[in-house]
């Protein structure tokens, strides 16, 4: 291997939340439609504000930063307990690095943006 070769991501953070997510409205059919053929071959031919219009009924965009995450947390965390401590007798260790899991705390759990940089 070339030693001067470098990745071309090098250095770009992976597994980083994004400010804005799409939400999927409805039960998706919208949406759908956006991957199908035929209005891949009609869509150059339709105006774009009214594309525009039909994607904002067919998706909404959230911030995850601004969701509360408790309920989805009160709901996991028993079976994520139970899961690490068959995984902890399993491989004989604990996971103290698990911070949140047993966390007890009255505070809004709001999603961060997290990067994870390769090294």
């Amino acid at each position: 291997m070339d030693p001067s070769f470098r990745p071309v991501k090098l250095g770009i953070p992976n597994n980083v939340l994004p400010a804005v997510v799409e939400q999927v409205r409805g039960f998706g059919l919208l949406r759908s439609l956006s991957y199908h053929t035929m209005y891949r071959r009609l869509a150059p031919y339709i105006p774009h504000p009214l594309r525009r219009f039909a994607t904002g009924l067919a998706v909404r965009r959230v911030r995850p930063a601004d969701v509360d995450t408790r309920t989805a947390q009160a709901f996991l965390r028993p079976e994520q307990q139970r899961q690490t401590e068959e995984l902890a007798g399993l491989l004989n260790r604990g996971f103290p690095e698990w911070r949140t899991l047993y966390a007890q705390t009255d505070q809004p759990m709001i999603a961060t943006r997290v990067a994870v940089r390769g090294s």
